[in-house]
């Protein structure tokens, strides 16, 4: 049974539009995109990524979404996994300051919403909603819930769930 907060975050998620976004933030959500795929590059011959996709590739799923840099398919659960560890790897991601907030990395975001939306066969528009969305949820959480012994991870598995609802 949803909570009140599951059911805020859910009636957010949903009524939030691209047409409705400022241009700065739609510009900013491609930039957060791209700055992420650079990331994933410069990552890209890592060892933890190269494990990774060594295990995506026992695990293929041609219905399933893409492991970046590759032409593999793989879960899509799988493919954020692999493409996340990746985009991680160089340290070459954002961070969130924010006064008496959770410092993380709301980028980690970026390559699970990046396999929802590819799997859904999301538009453009709803993939970069779909990033602002997960920024906002990472953000939120870690403004209201500055607990240092929190994994910030964990706020990007709930702020991609939020998201991948939303495509």
């Amino acid at each position: 049974m949803p909570d009140s907060i599951q059911e805020r975050l859910a009636g957010y998620a949903l009524a939030l539009r691209y047409e409705e976004l400022p241009h700065d933030v739609v510009h900013a959500a491609k930039t957060r995109i791209i700055d992420n795929l650079g990331a994933l590059a410069g990552g890209f011959f890592g060892d933890a990524s190269v494990i990774a996709r060594a295990f995506a590739a026992a695990q293929p799923c041609p219905g399933g979404a893409t492991v970046l840099g590759t032409r593999m398919r793989t879960a899509p659960e799988l493919a954020a996994f692999v493409n996340g560890t990746t985009a991680r790897f160089a340290e070459l991601n954002d961070i969130y300051h924010w006064y008496a907030s959770y410092e993380g990395h709301p980028s980690d975001t970026v390559t699970p919403v990046l396999a929802a939306a590819e799997h859904a066969n999301a538009s453009g528009r709803e993939l970069v909603t779909a990033v602002v969305l997960a920024y906002e949820v990472f953000q939120r959480i870690s403004d209201e819930f500055p607990h240092r012994d929190f994994d910030n991870t964990t706020f990007c598995g709930i702020a991609t769930a939020v998201a991948a609802g939303k495509l």
